[in-house]
This record gives C-alpha cells, structure tokens and sequence, in this order.
C-alpha cells in the first residue's frame, strides 16, 4: 500500500484502535437491543463499556464513517443487523471506505507496507500498535487474505477471548483503581511486548501500594 494510494481525508481521524473484540462486542449489543438508537452516545455505552472503550469506540465509528454527527450511517444500521456472513460483507466495504480501496487486496503486501499505511492515516508512538493490530483482526473478520506475517500483528490470535473481568466474581473485593488495569490486561491476550508489559507491571505496582499498602509491623508487647 502506498500512500499516494490511500483515502487523503483533511479531518484524518485516528485510525482505530479500540480493542476489535470490544468492537464486536459493541455491535453485538446494539443489536440485542432490537431497534437503532438514533444517537451514538452514553446511553449506548451506560453500563456495558468503560469510560475509557466508549470513547475509543465512539472515535472508532467516526474513523470508520458509520456516524453522521451523533447519528448512526444506513451502513452501520447494516452492518449491526446482519446475520454472520452478511456482516463479513459489509464490514469489508467499511474497512474500504476507511483506509483505502488498498484493504481489498493484502495478499501482496508487507508488514512494513501495512505500517506505512496506518501512519500516513494517523497513528501516534502510543497507537500504532493497536491501530495496526485493530486492522488486521478487522481484516480478518471481513475475510480478506493475507500473508502470516500480516496476519501475526493481531494482539489477540483468533479464539483467543478476553476474560470478562466485568461480573461481580471477578470485582468483588478488588479496589476500584485495581479493576480497570486488571481489564487492559485481558484485553491484550496473551501476545503482547515486553515493553507494553513492562509499562504494565510498573503500573500495577504503583496502584497496588496505593490500594493496599503494607501494614507495619506489629507493635511489641510491653
């Protein structure tokens, strides 16, 4: 892919990297709700996503062009309603639509190519890595071919789910500074950089003190 190739929109919203499993999971819920909402927004997200994935996800439809405003496109009403074969369909119009007619066709092409792309549509140091990994899943889900070395960028290889870490199992008797890490964490997989895990730990570490601080030694008896 080339970036003389790829869509050269003036309001280059970042391309997106919200974890794709939370993006299925997004369709999924909107379509268990039976009718479209009409506004995009926290109503939507209220008690299903964090704060942190509504707005990943949010950011994420405007990139992908299935909001008008607030408003939900006729193309994401399709895509959210349709049955598994359907939505491969229109999901890989969509990956078009967003990053270049390029999509279409990955089986010629090289990491690099697919790194260059992403960038000349936005990505950031700090979201490279899951844009690209965002794409390549997305790539898959639309069944669109590509070499093994395209298709290991995933974060989280195909069966791979991330524990749910929303239940009351998994909160209960957790400070709430302790939960949000404990969610990245399952949404990484298990594939991910030493430095991404690094940065984790070091976090981890931090909040862990903060939550529940050592507790000094006992006082002597007199």
């Amino acid at each position: 892919m080339t970036t003389q190739s790829m869509d050269t929109r003036k309001d280059k919203a970042t391309p997106c990297y919200v974890s794709y499993l939370t993006f299925v999971n997004m369709l999924d819920h909107i379509k268990s709700l039976k009718v479209m909402p009409t506004q995009i927004g926290n109503t939507v997200w209220a008690g299903k996503f964090s704060g942190g994935n509504s707005i990943l996800l949010t950011a994420a439809l405007r990139f992908l062009k299935l909001l008008e405003g607030n408003g939900p496109t006729d193309q994401f009403r399709t895509l959210v309603f349709a049955d598994a074969e359907k939505r491969k369909e229109v999901l890989r119009e969509v990956l078009v639509g967003a990053y270049g007619a390029d999509i279409a066709n990955l089986s010629d092409k090289t990491p690099k190519m697919v790194d260059e792309t992403l960038r000349s549509l936005g990505t950031t140091d700090s979201t490279h890595r899951k844009a690209v990994s965002f794409f390549v899943q997305a790539a898959k889900g639309a069944g669109i071919t590509m070499p093994s070395t395209i298709a290991k960028r995933a974060r989280n290889r195909p069966g791979t789910k991330p524990t749910s870490v929303t239940g009351s199992s998994i909160q209960t008797g957790l400070h709430h500074v302790i939960v949000p890490l404990i969610k990245d964490l399952a949404e990484k997989g298990t594939t991910w950089s030493k430095a991404d895990r690094d940065v984790w730990k070091a976090a981890f570490s931090c909040l862990l003190d903060y939550a529940y601080p050592a507790k000094g030694s006992p006082a002597k008896s007199p």
